[in-house]
């Protein structure tokens, strides 16, 4: 039984949120109690007013947000997919879009009631970052990743038509 609880809050687009994941993974397998912890992600938006049914560039959106010039953001990013590699990870910025990550984050809660949080937040990650970086355009319906945890489309579409998500799990 889990004696201490960690929650991680994080958004599923964050690049900081997926290197600080892989850092505490690697803590964790260094800590003697870590059958003693219960691991829960909880959600944080970087952008909630982002519209729900359209994309963005994400480079662009930064350029604007921070007012950034492109070579500046190149630079940023480059220096970005460095820190990830040093943490074994594999980041492709290059095209990247972003925008509101609230159902995505609904699945991941609907994983956690079936034990396969930590796995869906990870395959989001990495199907955002190093697999397909305009996956954005419809994160929350990446079906192959909840297919392979055993997350049905089915099931999946009707948690997030269901509106109980929403009530359940506040983002």
């Amino acid at each position: 039984m889990p004696v201490m609880r960690v929650d991680i809050w994080s958004d599923l687009v964050c690049p900081w949120c997926y290197v600080g994941k892989r850092r505490f993974e690697k803590a964790l397998a260094r800590f003697d109690k870590r059958d003693e912890l219960q691991i829960v992600h909880r959600s944080f938006q970087l952008n909630p007013a982002a519209p729900r049914d359209r994309t963005s560039n994400r480079r662009d959106m930064l350029m604007q947000k921070y007012q950034l010039s492109p070579t500046r953001a190149a630079e940023m990013d480059a220096r970005m997919t460095k820190t990830a590699e040093a943490e074994g990870l594999e980041f492709h910025l290059e095209g990247t879009l972003t925008g509101n990550t609230f159902d995505a984050h609904q699945l991941v809660h609907l994983a956690d009631a079936h034990g396969l949080q930590d796995a869906l937040v990870e395959r989001f990650y990495r199907a955002y970052f190093t697999v397909n970086p305009q996956v954005q355009r419809n994160l929350a319906g990446t079906d192959g990743a909840r297919l392979r945890l055993g997350l049905g489309v089915r099931h999946s579409a009707e948690h997030l038509r269901s509106g109980n998500a929403r009530r359940n799990q506040a983002c």
